[in-house]
Protein backbone atom coordinates (compact mmCIF):
# COMPACT_ATOMS: atom_id res chain seq x y z
CA UNK A 1 0.00 0.00 0.00
CA UNK A 2 1.18 3.28 -1.51
CA UNK A 3 1.09 6.38 1.61
CA UNK A 4 2.40 9.88 0.99
CA UNK A 5 5.44 9.11 2.67
CA UNK A 6 6.39 6.21 0.40
CA UNK A 7 9.17 7.10 -1.94
CA UNK A 8 7.21 5.25 -4.40
CA UNK A 9 3.61 6.97 -4.05
CA UNK A 10 3.08 9.44 -6.93
CA UNK A 11 2.68 12.39 -5.07
CA UNK A 12 5.55 11.58 -2.86
CA UNK A 13 8.06 14.65 -2.04
CA UNK A 14 11.17 14.38 -0.19
CA UNK A 15 11.53 16.79 2.76
CA UNK A 16 14.40 18.54 2.03
CA UNK A 17 18.01 18.38 3.32
CA UNK A 18 18.46 19.41 6.86
CA UNK A 19 21.30 22.21 6.00
CA UNK A 20 19.26 23.02 2.57
CA UNK A 21 20.03 26.53 0.92
CA UNK A 22 16.96 27.78 2.24
CA UNK A 23 17.61 27.32 5.82
CA UNK A 24 21.07 28.59 5.32
CA UNK A 25 19.37 31.71 4.06
CA UNK A 26 17.48 32.19 7.07
CA UNK A 27 20.03 31.40 9.42
CA UNK A 28 21.96 33.55 7.76
CA UNK A 29 19.17 36.23 7.82
CA UNK A 30 18.85 35.97 11.85
CA UNK A 31 22.01 36.33 12.44
CA UNK A 32 22.60 39.38 10.60
CA UNK A 33 19.46 41.12 11.98
CA UNK A 34 20.90 40.08 15.52
CA UNK A 35 24.05 41.56 14.49
CA UNK A 36 22.56 44.93 12.88
CA UNK A 37 20.65 45.41 16.23
CA UNK A 38 23.64 44.56 18.84
CA UNK A 39 25.24 47.41 18.33
CA UNK A 40 22.95 48.73 21.30
CA UNK A 41 22.97 46.50 23.39
CA UNK A 42 26.87 46.50 23.51
CA UNK A 43 26.60 50.11 24.31
CA UNK A 44 24.13 49.06 26.76
CA UNK A 45 26.29 46.27 28.83
CA UNK A 46 29.17 48.77 28.94
CA UNK A 47 27.18 51.46 30.11
CA UNK A 48 25.86 48.84 33.11
CA UNK A 49 28.70 47.78 33.34
CA UNK A 50 30.35 50.95 33.57
CA UNK A 51 27.72 52.42 36.22
CA UNK A 52 28.49 48.96 38.16
CA UNK A 53 32.12 49.48 38.77
CA UNK A 54 31.72 53.26 39.70
CA UNK A 55 29.49 52.13 42.45
CA UNK A 56 31.30 48.75 43.24
CA UNK A 57 34.49 50.65 44.07
CA UNK A 58 33.07 53.05 46.67
CA UNK A 59 31.26 50.11 48.21
CA UNK A 60 33.00 46.46 48.02
CA UNK A 61 36.24 46.04 49.26
CA UNK A 62 38.39 45.14 47.56
CA UNK A 63 37.43 46.47 44.29
CA UNK A 64 39.56 44.79 42.07
CA UNK A 65 38.05 41.89 41.93
CA UNK A 66 35.03 44.74 39.96
CA UNK A 67 38.14 45.70 38.34
CA UNK A 68 39.14 42.46 36.76
CA UNK A 69 35.61 41.83 36.09
CA UNK A 70 34.61 45.24 34.10
CA UNK A 71 37.88 44.36 31.68
CA UNK A 72 36.94 41.08 31.28
CA UNK A 73 33.33 41.85 30.04
CA UNK A 74 34.56 45.19 28.37
CA UNK A 75 37.16 43.15 26.40
CA UNK A 76 34.38 40.67 25.34
CA UNK A 77 31.99 43.00 24.20
CA UNK A 78 34.75 44.58 21.82
CA UNK A 79 35.51 41.30 20.00
CA UNK A 80 31.82 40.81 19.80
CA UNK A 81 31.48 44.61 18.73
CA UNK A 82 35.09 43.82 16.50
CA UNK A 83 32.27 41.04 14.87
CA UNK A 84 29.69 43.65 14.26
CA UNK A 85 32.14 45.94 12.65
CA UNK A 86 33.20 43.34 10.56
CA UNK A 87 30.20 42.19 9.29
CA UNK A 88 28.84 45.48 8.55
CA UNK A 89 31.76 46.18 6.28
CA UNK A 90 31.84 43.31 4.00
CA UNK A 91 29.52 43.58 0.81
CA UNK A 92 28.18 39.65 0.82
CA UNK A 93 28.45 38.59 4.19
CA UNK A 94 26.41 35.49 3.85
CA UNK A 95 29.24 32.82 4.28
CA UNK A 96 31.10 35.12 6.77
CA UNK A 97 27.65 35.04 9.54
CA UNK A 98 26.83 31.14 9.04
CA UNK A 99 30.92 30.61 9.75
CA UNK A 100 30.45 33.35 12.72
CA UNK A 101 27.07 31.57 14.39
CA UNK A 102 29.29 28.70 16.49
CA UNK A 103 31.49 31.78 17.74
CA UNK A 104 28.39 33.96 18.86
CA UNK A 105 26.69 31.55 20.92
CA UNK A 106 30.26 31.04 22.48
CA UNK A 107 30.20 34.37 23.35
CA UNK A 108 27.02 35.04 24.33
CA UNK A 109 27.26 32.16 27.13
CA UNK A 110 30.97 33.88 28.15
CA UNK A 111 29.02 37.04 28.73
CA UNK A 112 26.25 35.29 30.30
CA UNK A 113 28.80 33.89 32.37
CA UNK A 114 30.49 37.26 33.92
CA UNK A 115 27.72 38.71 33.97
CA UNK A 116 26.31 35.42 36.74
CA UNK A 117 29.67 36.35 38.58
CA UNK A 118 28.06 39.77 39.18
CA UNK A 119 25.65 37.47 41.76
CA UNK A 120 28.47 35.01 43.10
CA UNK A 121 31.66 36.12 43.39
CA UNK A 122 31.54 40.03 43.53
CA UNK A 123 27.94 39.59 45.44
CA UNK A 124 28.78 42.03 47.83
CA UNK A 125 27.64 39.90 50.92
CA UNK A 126 28.40 43.24 53.47
CA UNK A 127 26.96 45.98 51.39
CA UNK A 128 23.21 45.53 51.68
CA UNK A 129 22.28 48.38 48.88
CA UNK A 130 24.76 46.54 46.39
CA UNK A 131 23.40 43.05 47.43
CA UNK A 132 19.49 45.05 46.06
CA UNK A 133 20.72 46.20 43.60
CA UNK A 134 22.37 43.46 42.18
CA UNK A 135 19.05 41.23 41.36
CA UNK A 136 17.39 44.48 39.45
CA UNK A 137 20.61 44.40 36.83
CA UNK A 138 20.31 41.14 36.24
CA UNK A 139 17.03 41.15 35.41
CA UNK A 140 17.84 44.21 32.86
CA UNK A 141 20.91 42.50 31.89
CA UNK A 142 18.79 39.22 30.87
CA UNK A 143 15.59 41.34 29.44
CA UNK A 144 18.29 43.41 27.01
CA UNK A 145 19.76 40.00 26.00
CA UNK A 146 16.15 38.35 25.26
CA UNK A 147 15.81 41.24 22.88
CA UNK A 148 19.48 41.66 21.65
CA UNK A 149 19.78 37.50 20.94
CA UNK A 150 15.96 36.99 19.82
CA UNK A 151 17.14 36.01 16.29
CA UNK A 152 19.45 33.57 17.36
CA UNK A 153 17.45 31.11 20.20
CA UNK A 154 20.83 28.93 21.04
CA UNK A 155 22.60 32.11 21.75
CA UNK A 156 20.08 33.38 24.33
CA UNK A 157 19.57 29.86 26.48
CA UNK A 158 23.76 29.91 26.23
CA UNK A 159 23.52 33.67 27.77
CA UNK A 160 21.00 32.48 30.60
CA UNK A 161 21.94 29.68 31.23
CA UNK A 162 25.59 30.60 32.07
CA UNK A 163 23.98 33.56 33.77
CA UNK A 164 21.97 31.71 35.92
CA UNK A 165 24.30 28.48 36.76
CA UNK A 166 26.99 30.89 39.08
CA UNK A 167 24.39 31.72 40.85
CA UNK A 168 22.56 29.02 41.48
CA UNK A 169 25.69 26.97 42.45
CA UNK A 170 27.16 29.62 44.60
CA UNK A 171 23.73 30.36 46.70
CA UNK A 172 23.78 26.18 47.28
CA UNK A 173 26.83 26.16 48.45
CA UNK A 174 26.65 29.38 50.56
CA UNK A 175 25.88 28.45 54.51
CA UNK A 176 22.22 29.81 55.72
CA UNK A 177 21.73 30.88 59.02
Amino acid sequence: MNTPGDPEHPRYTPAPAPDSELEARVRAGLIATHLEHNRVALAGSVLVSSLVLAFSISNVSPAWPCVLWWLALSALTGVRLWHVVRYLRLPDATRYVLRLHPLLIFEAALAGALWGLLATALYPVQSPIMQTLTVPILMGVSSAALVSLAPILPAYVAFFGCMLIPPTVAFILRPTF
